[in-house]
């Protein structure tokens, strides 16, 4: 939409009380305005020239855009405490980390006597001429299609691989794959490699207590172990009470992993039988690929306040940054579904083709995965926040995976349990590939 005349002057003046770090007082509490040392010196001295324009695309927030220079998110949530989206960006700028983000250059915040403070909003620098990595890898999927679609009546069988992801990160891509993916393998190796590197900077050795690295603990695993034993009983019970609500040609999938809920907590109990040799530390903690722009060449990390339907506190937590490489992971398989549905409801493609291009969607999916994996391992390796051996590596991201897929399915089952069939699938292909591919299981 466009801002009035009267807004245009509203939001103008609230870039310049930022700019100027100004504090505003009201009856009771006061509005701060601060500025970091990132904040552009030519935008400071043009500041009347950054247009305020708001951003079309449905997020969380609202945003708006000065100049094509700026970027201002304000919270639509006002939540008392500490925000993990300014404290995580105050933080890699003490890191003089600015590679693979938006430097934060102000800050909003709420101050009142009796309540603490809250984050109004973040001023960032603003990317150009970027895209939404979600609709980039859609638009990569269907130019996959439209390559593999005349394989059809050639193969009878599509080569998808039969190693475990670890296996097959190792190794270099087919010379199939690389035909028929092209260049998008290469970029989300970048997207990997991009990944562990925000993640050594947020591992940094620091006296900050709330970003300094954790070794994993017994006590510490055990409530891993716990909590993911509680995810699965909560969903499995909302998935049987709801059963009736699952769309018909999902009833026997769903009906199929009910009857697995005892071999999904044998993966889980795993992480009590084995000691991990690992770190925790401050994540991205929603990662996937609508939380990352594309440049052309590269990728900017954006959102950084977590997973809003969890608490602040929860938001803060320092974990296994396998649990982003997990969301990611994860996203890979839900872009690769909704290609497919696109491709399917489309018309495009002939029904006898469908057993076919769900393998030719395995196989892209198999060697995207793989690609993403083999660009943050060669980067993270680097660090010691990952785990030391092989088989504790296998262990931490098979549970990971797990325990997002179940949540992911939680989620649709609480918000819209008539859409749930790709949640489903993506758990059972979860199980499935921990059953058959992980190290120990095969």
């Amino acid at each position: 939409g466009r801002i009035s005349a009267v807004g245009q002057d509203i939001f103008t003046s609230l870039l310049k009380t930022i700019a100027d770090n100004q504090t505003i007082k009201g009856f009771e509490g006061k509005l701060m305005a601060t500025t970091t040392d990132q904040f552009p010196a030519a935008e400071r001295a043009n500041l009347s020239t950054l247009a305020p324009t708001p951003m079309r695309e449905e997020q969380h927030n609202s945003s708006i855009v000065y100049g094509e220079k700026l970027i201002l998110k304000l919270f639509r949530k006002q939540e008392e405490g500490t925000n993990p989206d300014l404290e995580m960006r105050r933080f890699l700028n003490t890191q003089h980390y600015t590679q693979h983000i938006t430097p934060l250059v102000g800050a909003l915040e709420y101050h009142h006597p009796s309540t603490g403070k809250m984050v109004v909003g973040l001023l960032q620098t603003y990317a150009t001429d970027v895209r939404n990595a979600w609709q980039y890898t859609l638009d990569q999927l269907r130019h996959y299609f439209e390559q593999v679609t005349p394989q059809m009546d050639e193969l009878v069988e599509v080569p998808v691989p039969s190693q475990s992801l670890l296996e097959l990160q190792g190794m270099e891509s087919s010379a199939l794959a690389q035909q028929m993916i092209g260049t998008y393998l290469a970029s989300v190796e970048q997207l990997g490699s991009s990944t562990a590197d925000l993640h050594r900077a947020l591992a940094a050795e620091s006296d900050m207590p709330g970003f300094a690295p954790e070794p994993f603990s017994t006590l510490y695993q055990r409530s891993l172990y716990q909590n993911a034993r509680n995810l699965t009983g909560q969903t499995f019970r909302t998935l049987r009470q709801r059963l009736h609500q699952v769309p018909e040609d999902s009833q026997d999938l769903a009906q199929q992993l009910l009857e697995r809920q005892d071999r999904l907590l044998e993966h889980f109990q795993a992480l009590i039988d084995q000691k991990i040799t690992a770190k925790r530390i401050r994540c991205h903690s929603d990662y996937h690929l609508r939380q990352v722009l594309y440049t052309g060449k590269d990728f900017i990390i954006i959102d950084f306040e977590g997973d809003p339907h969890r608490s602040l506190n929860e938001r803060r937590m320092k974990r296994s940054p396998l649990r982003d490489v997990a969301g990611m992971l994860q996203s890979f398989g839900y872009a690769a579904e909704y290609g497919l549905i696109q491709e399917m409801e489309s018309g495009m493609m002939r029904p006898e083709y469908a057993p076919a291009i769900s393998q030719w969607t395995q196989f892209w999916l198999r060697w995207v995965t793989s690609r993403f994996l083999k660009g943050y391992l060669e980067v993270a390796s680097q660090d010691t926040f990952l785990p030391r051996t092989e088989p504790e590596l296998d262990l931490l991201l098979r549970t990971c995976l797990l325990e997002k897929s179940i949540d992911s399915l939680r989620k649709e089952l609480t918000n819209r349990p008539d859409r749930i069939d790709v949640a489903l699938r993506q758990v059972w292909q979860t199980l499935e590939n921990a059953d058959a591919f992980y190290m120990g299981t095969r």
